[in-house]
């Protein structure tokens, strides 16, 4: 509900905020006009004073934190760009309004981050910058993109996301915009994106996909990158059986040990050995656990295709830059 609330019965600017948020908390939406008179009021008060206390600067950001639940959200830029000039306050004090803006539509809090970014590319690797995102869907991927590229000032999003926070972005994902990954992944032409990108599909552990980053360069390194253990999701579902501890139960592998034996035959080089080296590591490891409920040894044998030779595919000694616990 929109209101055009004006407040005028109070000098008192504190009142005056703490009404403002009421009524946001309430679900009512103040004019963004209004919550610009508060912005001035204060503006006003500090009249040429070049210092300003904490308990100020904590006024300011609380009134900039409700711009974005006016009627205008993108006022808040119109706000920040009013106060900047007056107050020299930390850029890392813009944290807090990151968390604030988290509840918006997608849309709003995307458009929102991406302007901050644009003015404070510092903020872009600061953890409180990504809780901001919450259920992300196509534009929060788009931005996430932006970032990974480097196109805010090349400031880096490993430095303030968490380091599985491509797994926690696709366990986030719609199941829609988990069927479209892929696709994305195929159309994007930065390496850097598509690497970020493959460490989020390699988090659905599906058998095709795996099959899919295996042919693709930026797909191999997002997969040589994580441990062995990581990777076990690809043979073995985990069962919870109680607390923090589960059961590993064998997956049905015949599809990726058939697609890796048919890529091992790829015209590219660097493909077929990473294929057969991958092959021979899963078997390592059922091996060692005991297990041959995967079926044959050769996953072609009609084909009547011998096993394949890493060091004949190469030409040379090779090594796929697998890493093991």
């Amino acid at each position: 509900m929109k209101v055009p609330w004006q407040v005028k019965s109070s000098s008192d600017s504190w009142a005056k905020l703490d009404l403002a948020k009421l009524m946001v908390v309430g679900g009512l939406v103040p004019a963004s006009q209004t919550i610009m008179s508060g912005l001035q009021e204060w503006i006003a008060s500090l009249a040429d004073r070049t210092w300003v206390d904490d308990s100020k600067v904590t006024e300011i950001l609380d009134w900039l934190k409700l711009l974005p639940y006016s009627d205008d959200p993108m006022a808040f830029f119109v706000g920040l760009d009013a106060i900047t000039p007056k107050c020299d306050f930390g850029w890392w004090r813009l944290r807090d309004v990151c968390l604030s803006i988290k509840y918006l539509p997608e849309v709003e809090r995307i458009n929102l981050l991406r302007g901050i970014a644009q003015r404070v590319p510092d903020l872009i690797e600061q953890y409180e910058f990504y809780l901001a995102m919450p259920k992300p869907g196509a534009l929060t991927l788009d931005f996430l993109e932006q970032i990974v590229s480097g196109q805010f000032a090349g400031k880096s999003l490993d430095r303030g996301a968490r380091f599985d926070y491509p797994q926690q972005v696709f366990g986030d994902l719609s199941p829609e915009d988990r069927q479209n990954l892929p696709e994305r992944f195929e159309r994007a032409e930065n390496v850097k994106v598509k690497h970020y990108l493959a460490e989020m599909l390699l988090a659905d552990a599906d058998h095709d996909v795996f099959l899919m980053l295996t042919s693709d360069p930026a797909g191999r390194t997002a997969i040589a990158n994580l441990r062995w253990s990581a990777r076990k999701s690809l043979l073995y579902h985990h069962e919870p059986i109680g607390g923090n501890a589960f059961e590993l139960i064998p997956r049905d592998i015949k599809r990726l040990r058939e697609g890796l034996f048919d890529l091992t035959q790829s015209a590219d080089r660097e493909t077929a050995v990473f294929a057969a080296d991958y092959l021979e590591r899963i078997d390592f490891e059922r091996d060692g656990e005991g297990d041959a409920s995967f079926g044959p040894r050769h996953p072609r044998i009609a084909s009547r295709r011998s096993w394949p030779d890493v060091e004949r595919i190469l030409g040379t000694s090779f090594s796929a830059g697998l890493t093991t616990d």
